[in-house]
């Protein structure tokens, strides 16, 4: 049974969002124990048909309902659980991810923590004045594109303005590696970040996006679960970290 009280009268709505959030955040901590997550990930469910709000008071608020598990795990809570639980989309992608059933749709979860990675501000600031053209080159080319009455030939010369001499492996890779990722566990192996293993990631994630048939299902469990988890935990810590 989970019991929420305050002093100050919560609305409906910010009830609803403090459960969601503290149901994310413990099952990411229970996210820490799996040793080997293709046997399963576990998370926190709420059966919002069984919660029940009531008022107390006039100026209390009580919040009381089921939370339901369907296997039996330890987890050891005390106030220190929560000290490092900012809240974030991160957080909210990364559950997403523990609850799907398929591997597929966990793999498309947790590839959308990678992809905000690349959206932050700080990757921006990283990797946005990289541009592949010089000024000489993006005149020459903004000239061509204007010279177009198709707009998709136009748009399509444009766009390629905004490409940096870097690979987006290249830059998610050293993203990842100046957030502190550089290496982490698998069973009892410890794994080098690589260039190499970013890659496969992405052309991973585009096989799945255009609906192939052909999925690696170990760099799920071996590679995205574990570096994805790591980088949910830095947000937990400190969600500026990406601003």
């Amino acid at each position: 049974m989970l019991e929420l009280t305050s002093l100050d009268s919560l609305a409906a709505e910010i009830v609803v969002q403090l459960v969601n959030a503290i149901s994310h955040h413990i099952s990411y901590l229970l996210s820490q124990e799996e040793i080997n997550p293709a046997y399963g990930t576990a998370y926190l469910d709420v059966h919002w048909e069984q919660m029940l709000l009531a008022d107390h008071s006039p100026t209390d608020t009580l919040a009381t309902g089921i939370l339901k598990l369907t296997t039996r795990r330890k987890l050891a809570l005390n106030p220190s659980s929560f000290r490092d639980g900012q809240y974030s989309d991160l957080l909210a992608f990364f559950y997403d991810g523990l609850r799907a059933e398929s591997y597929k749709s966990k793999y498309f979860h947790w590839i959308l923590i990678l992809e905000y990675l690349e959206h932050s501000d700080r990757y921006r600031r990283m990797f946005g004045s990289r541009l592949l053209f010089d000024e000489t080159e993006q005149t020459a080319i903004t000239a061509l594109a204007n010279s177009y009455t198709d707009p998709v030939k136009k748009i399509a010369l444009l766009s390629i303005l905004k490409r940096t001499s870097m690979s987006r492996k290249e830059k998610l890779f050293y993203f990842l590696k100046a957030i502190g990722i550089v290496q982490y566990r698998y069973l009892m192996q410890d794994i080098e970040l690589s260039e190499d293993i970013i890659g496969e990631l992405i052309v991973s994630r585009n096989k799945l996006f255009h609906q192939s048939s052909d999925f690696n299902e170990s760099l799920l469990w071996m590679h995205l679960f574990q570096i994805v988890r790591e980088v949910v935990g830095i947000a937990a810590r400190n969600n500026s970290t990406f601003a």
